[in-house]
């Protein structure tokens, strides 16, 4: 299988396994082995990440004694002269023992591939030089290997049993193989075989390595080396962290006296027993309260006491590596208890106007004996808010805290009908949580905006029709329509003598349309009624807002005697051009039933075929049943109509239009 390399990054993770058959299980007396024979500072792994024609190293580099001094230098395949120098990398994390360098500015590539060589001194003096730790090439590839502790970051990883690994390797040229091999920890020396590593899956320029149950060493101090090949036959090769496979160990008899704390009695005292695993006590084992410096060690019988200041549950105890045990963790059973406390609440008011500001005030206690309490000075109080109407809630509206008596206030701007609720958690477990509500009925305030009518003059018992819409204020955003409320339409002739005459409702964005009989002349005008309307929110049909009542201004709708123009007619037709041509009709006005409109004036109207306006012609009076008539001098084709204009007792009119074609 050929694979693509171009960067390669190979993570280990440390698996358990069956013991192979060339482990060594023998196990050791139950004494401090020597230590690891130290063959100076190691290279664990290097890097050199291109960019353009530059590159920026890194190099993770260990050394028991620590490491003193990293120096790179750059070089082309097939040459051992040099041509980029960085004597003193500089460390950006980590420690001497185990860190990270890098030169304090990128190297120049030269076209090629460049290998990277190092050379590491520690504190003693002792040098490792490494030759092609990595490499790159221009125009842009790289070709790296990290590797990873399945703890991450935390060294060493201790085991007792087997345990093998995973690899990751990313890449765009081919690669030839990668390997795995056990060392001595920080040294050349070698255990066991090297293992191919087989491929498990592949993924978007990256292949996934493993190989399982493949390491059971004796007793000792370890680390892998994975050797990954290109398709040029250039090797890297880099380190894993401290491995320690020592004999497992085990905490017995654990318990805490008593078994519980709280804010009052914190005072705990842990004991127990570390044992092999074979059950045999273990003496002078360092035994802490994990995360905290308190420690102590063990007797000739294994037991260990430890006195804590209880802050937290539960407990986890640690035991460390000592000789060849390595170290183990357990759990204290203890329990937390919560003092119990109470929170009270009160608002200035109970009934406001949204967009008013009130103050919430109460005390937060704790108990002291059953019965009892006290305050609870310096402790957090957060307020927060459910909305009735919108059925939202609001987190963490305000944060106060508790004066020396206990006592608490905020100020808060109420956003509509709801529910304000106190709570503390003081001390984060230390006490109860305390919690306390209190409802405030808010109403909205209203206004009609947008009222008119589109219908200013109509005859008399005719329709007179009002608009306009109804918004809530102070509310958020400033103005929010008000859906499904109930809007009364009234009337008054004076404009002092209000009369109802009928409602409607508004639509979701709050408006309406009323459509209503306007008997006379006089003044019309709308009251939104309050106080229930729907809300613009889902779930459509569920939450009400509690609304003031808002009456809108007014507007005069004049009515007047409506008119109308029939039988209409222009004749003969067709007429001959220069012929007369005779124009009539009938007016009438409305009273009870249509009657004729005696002596009023009309306007005779032409309009030429193929125009859009029309041109007055003539103006004619009706006689005494509302006949007129006019005669004209046929000239051109066109449509003939009669306009009635109207005055304070009538409404104007106009009659249907009527072609003529003129031969």
């Amino acid at each position: 299988m050929r694979l693509h390399l171009a960067a390669i990054t190979v993570a280990l993770v440390l698996v358990p396994a069956a013991t192979p058959a060339w482990a060594d299980t023998t196990r050791p007396a139950a004494t401090r082995p020597a230590a690891a024979t130290a063959t100076g500072p190691v290279v664990l792994w290097a890097t050199m990440e291109p960019a353009g024609t530059r590159a920026s190293i890194r190099v993770h580099a260990a050394a028991s004694a620590g490491v003193a001094k990293v120096a790179a230098s750059l070089r082309l395949k097939g040459s051992d002269e040099t041509y980029a120098f960085d004597g003193d990398l500089k460390r950006s994390a980590g420690t001497e023992q185990d860190g990270f360098w890098y030169p304090a500015t990128p190297f120049d590539l030269k076209a090629g591939r460049t290998y990277l060589d190092l050379e590491l001194t520690d504190t003693t003096g002792a040098r490792r030089t490494v030759r092609a730790a990595t490499f790159t090439d221009l125009p842009s590839s790289q070709f790296s290997v990290k590797v990873f502790l399945p703890t991450g970051e935390i060294e060493p990883y201790e085991t007792s049993g087997a345990f093998g690994l995973e690899a990751t390797v990313r890449h765009l040229r081919p690669v030839g193989r990668v390997t795995a091999q056990l060392h001595k920890w920080q040294s050349d020396e070698t255990v066991g075989d090297e293992i191919p590593l087989s491929v498990r899956s592949t993924s978007q320029g990256a292949t996934y390595y493993e190989a399982k149950d493949v390491f059971k060493p004796p007793v000792g101090d370890y680390d892998i080396v994975v050797t990954a090949v290109d398709d040029q036959g250039d090797v890297l090769q880099a380190r894993s962290g401290h491995i320690v496979e020592g004999i497992a160990t085990r905490i017995e008899d654990l318990k805490a006296t008593p078994g519980w704390f709280d804010a009052d009695h914190r005072d705990v005292t842990i004991t127990g027993r570390l044992v092999s695993a074979d059950g045999e006590p273990l003496e002078g084992t360092t035994v802490a309260v994990n995360g905290t410096e308190n420690t102590t060690t063990t007797a000739a019988d294994g037991t260990f006491t430890l006195k804590l200041t209880a802050q937290h549950a539960p407990v986890r105890i640690t035991a460390s590596r000592r000789g060849p045990y390595i170290g183990t963790k357990a759990t204290v059973p203890l329990e937390r208890r919560s003092i119990p406390s109470r929170i009270s609440l009160t608002s200035s008011a109970d009934l406001v106007r949204v967009g008013d500001t009130v103050t919430l005030s109460g005390t937060l206690e704790r108990q002291t004996t059953p019965g009892a309490y006290a305050p609870l000075a310096g402790k957090s109080v957060t307020i927060d808010y459910e909305d009735y109407d919108t059925r939202t809630t609001s987190m963490d509206v305000a944060t106060v805290f508790t004066d020396a008596n206990g006592r608490y206030s905020a100020k808060v701007t109420v956003p509509g009908w709801g529910r304000w609720t106190a709570h503390a958690y003081p001390n984060a477990g230390d006490f109860a949580k305390a919690v306390e509500v209190v409802d405030i009925k808010a109403s909205y305030r209203t206004s009609v905006v947008d009222f008119r009518t589109t219908t200013p003059r109509v005859a008399a018992h005719g329709k007179a029709t009002l608009t306009g819409r109804v918004v809530r204020s102070h509310a958020s955003p400033a103005l929010t329509p008000v859906g499904g409320g109930d809007v009364s339409v009234l009337f008054a002739a004076d404009g002092k003598k209000w009369v109802y005459q009928g409602s409607v409702r508004t639509t979701a964005d709050g408006r309406f349309t009323a459509t209503k009989t306007a008997a006379r002349d006089g003044y019309w005008q709308v009251r939104y009624d309050g106080p229930y309307s729907r809300l613009p929110v889902p779930p459509a049909g569920g939450p009400y807002a509690f609304d003031e009542p808002s009456t809108s201004g007014r507007v005069f709708v004049d009515t007047a005697i409506a008119t109308r123009i029939t039988s209409f007619n222009a004749s003969p037709e067709p007429v001959k051009k220069g012929r007369t041509l005779t124009v009539k009709g009938r007016i009438t006005k409305q009273s009870t039933t249509w009657q004729p409109a005696t002596g009023a004036t009309l306007t005779i109207y032409f309009k030429p075929k193929g125009s859009t306006k029309w041109k007055a012609m003539a103006t004619t009076k009706s006689d005494r049943n509302g006949w007129f008539i006019r005669n004209f001098k046929a000239t051109t084709d066109g449509t003939w109509a009669a306009a009635y204009a109207g005055s304070p007792t009538y409404l104007s009119t106009w009659s249907p239009d009527d072609y003529v074609d003129v031969r």
